[in-house]
């Protein structure tokens, strides 16, 4: 089931299709009534069989499965490879142990510790101080 509040009136039946080589949830665009306040101002990377790259954009959708349940980012595509599919579920939601794709923001995050924190552990790595690298990540 989809839905865009969770609500059990909003929530639709959806064909998934399991995905677990793909880091990154998809929905077709007519799978639900997508509007801005769903929209999570952010578009991932799409890589099609063609070796293309294409934008999708990525809004906030209710799953709910028997792997997980909750909000998401999902991408959402005008059309899928495989007919009947209306939902491919990525690692992002039922891995756990594949980390996702990076968002792409149009406008950037100011204040963002996370990117920060992946900068200076890759250079302090490459000054080869891995003490410091202990000392900065748990303080």
């Amino acid at each position: 089931m989809v839905s865009l509040i969770g609500e059990i009136e909003d929530q639709r039946q959806v064909t998934v299709l399991r995905d677990t080589g793909g880091s990154q949830a998809f929905i077709l665009a007519s799978g639900l009534p997508f509007r801005a306040e769903s929209a999570c101002d952010a578009n991932t990377v799409v890589r099609g069989i063609d070796m293309g790259l294409v934008p999708a954009p990525l809004h906030r959708v209710y799953v709910e499965t028997k792997l997980a349940s909750g909000f998401f980012p999902v991408a959402v595509c005008s059309g899928f490879p495989v007919d009947g599919v209306e939902f491919i579920m990525g690692n992002d939601i039922a891995g756990g142990k594949v980390f996702p794709d990076p968002e792409v923001v149009t406008i950037p995050i100011p204040g963002s510790r996370v990117l920060f924190l992946y900068l200076r552990i890759k250079t302090l790595k490459v000054e080869k101080r891995p003490q410091l690298i202990q000392k900065w990540i748990c303080h």
